[in-house]
């Protein structure tokens, strides 16, 4: 709905199939936030007007995913590097890109519903003003120290659980590698965030983010990755 919206705005369509695009959006819109009220305060999808963020995202649209990030051109930029780096490594990518404001304060970006054979109706939600609070600090940069980090850890959520990951297995397996190296020893060399599920999804996540940057981990990291079922990543292996 959003791509055929952003396409039609350039002169390409009739008024008639305008309108018939732009309701279809703001009906996509009306439904998704009332399917996830619980997370979502609003959101945020006027279009951009500027030439360099519409050229920006008609390059985002050439990778199938569609976004309109309210004339924030770096924040476009960012997510086009990433999912075309992603893309070229041989992952996946949410089709669907949201500005939203989130009913926590300490949300940065969410991935909902997603699960495998359902992966083309996945839409990657991210923060408004994002890039803002963390060149002001305002979100702990030792968890998420860019944006590009931020991205890369929801888009390791995304390719795993293309996987369909066992999670009573993913419990055993991360729950042993706690109690032999400690919630401290995983804090330290990947962050603080890899400890907060028990079940080693953000383990999962924040490896996946550090391994694509280019970032080392100590074999044990490694090998408790691979044994939850991490996305491979041929290039850093």
């Amino acid at each position: 709905y959003q791509s055929e919206l952003l396409i039609n705005i350039k002169g390409l369509a009739t008024p008639k199939q305008d309108n018939y695009a732009k309701a279809k959006f703001l009906a996509f819109i009306k439904s998704f936030k009332e399917n996830y009220k619980n997370v979502i305060k609003d959101i945020h999808a006027e279009l951009s007007t500027d030439p360099k963020v519409l050229q920006k995202e008609a390059e985002l649209r050439k990778l199938g995913v569609t976004f309109t990030s309210e004339n924030d051109l770096e924040i476009t930029t960012a997510i086009f590097n990433v999912f075309k780096k992603i893309r070229e490594m041989g992952f996946k990518t949410p089709r669907k890109i949201l500005l939203t404001t989130f009913k926590k304060d300490n949300a940065t970006a969410y991935l909902p519903g997603m699960k495998k054979g359902y992966e083309e109706y996945a839409t990657l939600l991210i923060r408004k003003n994002l890039i803002e609070e963390i060149k002001r600090n305002k979100i702990n940069n030792t968890n998420y120290p860019n944006i590009e980090h931020i991205l890369l850890h929801e888009l390791g959520h995304y390719n795993f659980l293309l996987k369909s990951p066992n999670n009573d297995e993913m419990f055993k397996i991360y729950d042993k590698f706690v109690h032999t190296y400690s919630h401290h020893y995983i804090a330290k060399h990947v962050s603080f965030n890899a400890i907060t599920e028990p079940n080693g999804h953000e383990f999962v996540a924040e490896v996946f983010a550090g391994l694509t940057q280019g970032k080392k981990f100590p074999q044990p990291i490694i090998e408790c990755y691979h044994s939850l079922g991490g996305p491979q990543i041929k290039q850093i292996y």
